[in-house]
This record gives structure tokens, C-alpha cells and sequence, in this order.
């Protein structure tokens, strides 16, 4: 839970577990990130800002300021189907300038997850919202402005997108890889 006020960060924000398993499967990287709730007091109270030139977040890097996924190949099919309830909600999230491979988030949820009431803004970010495998969200009430793309989803991920708004991307508002 994140208070009013401003936040600068340098380095990716995540969950601290980092040996929490999937115990269902032996398989590496099928880690356990279910119940991940990520939320501001209010999208107009809360910032979370990256800082200009930020290390790592150069072209290409696709990382992100807030990561649902610590260890797995989040774009192969590595990654855990055990992340149910993930929310993200009532931030806005600041990926600054100079970072053109910025992520605002790096979402994955299982069966069911939330984002809404937040915008991403950024001068030359890469996307706003990045959905991982088989993620299936409802999307609401969210703003992504000045990325390459303000929406990408990758294999099997599922999401509704209601009351969204998508100005000043460089390339596409969503970017869809093989996804439903």
C-alpha cells in the first residue's frame, strides 16, 4: 500500500519470496506469485517515478518498474499458472525520460486479476501494461501515454480493456503477441 505522496525508484519493484514454489510441479521457475496486491490511496495522489537515464532500463531491456514475476521466463512458457487475485490499483506510475525500454507493469494473473484506476505516463517508455502467459485480467480505467505501446499481451493471455485511454504512443496503442 502506497500513502499519498511521490515515490522515486531506480530498480524494479517486486515481492520479496524469492524461493516461493509452485509445489504442485517440480518444473524450474514455476513460481508462486497468487495474491499480489499492489495499490495507492488514490491514481491522482499516488505517483511511483522512475528516475531520468535509469541503469537497465535502456532499449530492449523491457523491464519493468513493477514486476508480478521474479525468476520466470516471463516470455516462454516457464512462468506459473498459480497467480490468482493479483490486483494493481489507484497509482500512477512514472517511467520518466531517458528510459526507452520501461515497463509500468509486468502483470500476471491466473483465473483472475484487476488493474484499474491508474495511468502510465512516460516521455520515451516501451509500454505501459505488459500481460505475461495465460494472464487474464479486467482491465479499467486506465491511461498509458507515451510509451511505443500502451498494451501488450503475450501467448494465451486473456483481458477485458473498459473505459481505457491511450494518447501520444509511438507505435500502437496494443501490441498483441499470440494472445486471445
Amino acid at each position: 500500500y502506497f500513502p499519498s505522496g511521490v515515490y522515486t525508484v531506480s530498480d524494479t519493484i517486486t515481492y520479496t519470496l524469492p524461493d516461493l514454489k509452485n509445489i504442485l510441479y517440480s518444473k524450474p521457475c514455476s513460481e508462486l506469485c497468487r495474491g499480489i496486491r499492489i495499490m495507492g490511496e488514490s491514481m491522482d495522489s499516488v505517483t511511483v517515478r522512475l528516475v531520468d537515464n535509469a541503469n537497465g532500463f535502456e532499449k530492449g531491456s523491457l523491464k519493468p518498474i513493477f514486476s508480478y514475476n521474479n525468476h520466470s521466463n516471463f516470455f516462454k512458457c516457464e512462468s506459473t499458472n498459480v497467480a490468482q487475485n493479483n490486483t494493481f490499483e489507484d497509482i500512477t506510475v512514472d517511467c520518466g525520460s531517458g528510459n526507452p525500454g520501461a515497463v509500468g507493469v509486468r502483470f500476471q494473473a491466473s483465473n483472475s486479476g484487476r488493474i484499474q484506476n491508474v495511468s502510465f505516463k512516460a516521455k520515451d517508455g516501451y509500454c505501459g501494461v505488459m500481460l505475461g502467459i495465460e494472464t487474464e485480467v479486467s482491465i479499467k480505467n486506465v491511461c498509458c501515454e507515451g510509451f511505443d505501446y500502451a498494451f501488450s499481451t503475450f501467448n494465451s493471455s486473456i483481458c477485458v480493456l473498459q473505459d481505457i485511454e491511450a494518447s501520444r504512443n509511438f507505435k500502437a496503442a496494443i501490441h498483441s503477441g499470440n494472445s486471445c
